[in-house]
């Protein structure tokens, strides 16, 4: 269905008829306000030469202003008389596909409550996800920390299909929820995408990936490098005695195939990336270099040997 294709007709015949005698009206209102002008006029000569009463003179001008307002009041009803017809024909306000199901004919349609089709826009796709409030002040943070702020045209949004396929044309963040949800604690952020062809459809499952913001002088380490215990993440270090030291770390998010480190880390620390299993607190260990496989590993071990995390700067 194209934007102004007749979706539905409703029997135009009363409101044609009532666009038709408001008309008349109008003709029978303009007729009036001829003579009572006239009238006033007359009466207005006589008056100058002090032949009519000065009441003749304003039941003349009143008759006259009567008239005047008589026009304007059956205008406005040709007006509304006019748009109800124009009503009777829906059409379509938006392009797109319509539903397949719509009430049998003969079945009677009641305002406000029928519903007798829907009618989805998808060019441009509009998609909606959420974020945490908590991630939301950490961009604002970041954002003013940084020396250039981010603008509308440095953050552009990807789209992965369910099955990882990427969608080719990029899209932009357009808005964002001025509330959080009391329920989930999120926010609701929405980005638009050029959906010519139609391949993004309602209700589609898709991944975001936002790209162009910044982790300026991020510590990144490999992920195998990072443990789970009691107590949350942790990683082994080569402390100065060339021994392994258990580090608690805080974690901030995935960078490539590695974690950026909130705390625990600093450039120029030594941490086990490999081999982990065989590493116990306070054994001595041999430190090598680390090949790093993929994004995000700027260093880590092979085996139960060491590498750097050295500091970095991440994308995401």
């Amino acid at each position: 269905m194209k934007q102004g294709e007749t979706l539905f007709r409703i029997d135009p015949r009363p409101y044609q008829a009532a666009f038709d005698r408001a008309n008349a009206q109008l003709a029978q209102a303009k007729a009036t306000n001829v003579q009572a002008e006239e009238n006033f006029n007359r009466i207005q000569e006589l008056s100058n030469k002090q032949v009519a009463t000065p009441k003749q003179l304003d039941d003349a001008r009143a008759a006259r202003d009567q008239a005047r307002a008589a026009i304007q009041s059956v205008q406005a009803d040709i007006e509304n008389a006019r748009l109800n017809l124009e009503f009777s024909t829906i059409k379509a306000p938006v392009s797109g596909p319509t539903a397949l199901l719509s009430p049998p004919e003969g079945s009677l349609a009641q305002a406000q409550q029928t519903v007798l089709t829907t009618i989805t826009q998808l060019d441009p796709a509009y998609v909606n996800y959420s974020i945490t409030d908590r991630e939301l002040r950490e961009f604002h943070a970041l954002n003013e920390g940084s020396g250039r702020p981010l603008g509308d045209d440095d953050i552009t949004v990807t789209l992965q299909f369910g099955d990882g396929t990427a969608y080719p044309k990029p899209g932009k963040i357009i808005m964002s929820s001025q509330s959080v949800d009391l329920r989930t604690g999120t926010i609701q952020i929405r980005s638009v995408f050029p959906n010519e062809d139609g391949v993004l459809l309602p209700g589609q499952f898709v991944r975001l990936i936002v790209k162009g913001i910044t982790l300026p002088k991020a510590v990144v380490i490999p992920q195998q490098a990072i443990s789970q215990g009691p107590q949350g993440p942790f990683v082994f270090v080569v402390n100065s005695n060339s021994a392994a030291e258990v580090r608690p770390v805080q974690l901030d998010r995935e960078v490539g195939t590695g974690w950026a480190i909130r705390e625990g880390l600093n450039e120029g620390d030594k941490v086990i990336a490999d081999g982990i299993m065989r590493v116990r607190p306070g054994a001595p260990v041999k430190a090598s270099p680390f090949a790093a496989k993929g994004n995000g590993q700027q260093a880590g071990a092979k085996g139960a040997e060491l590498g750097k995390a050295n500091a970095t700067e991440a994308k995401t």
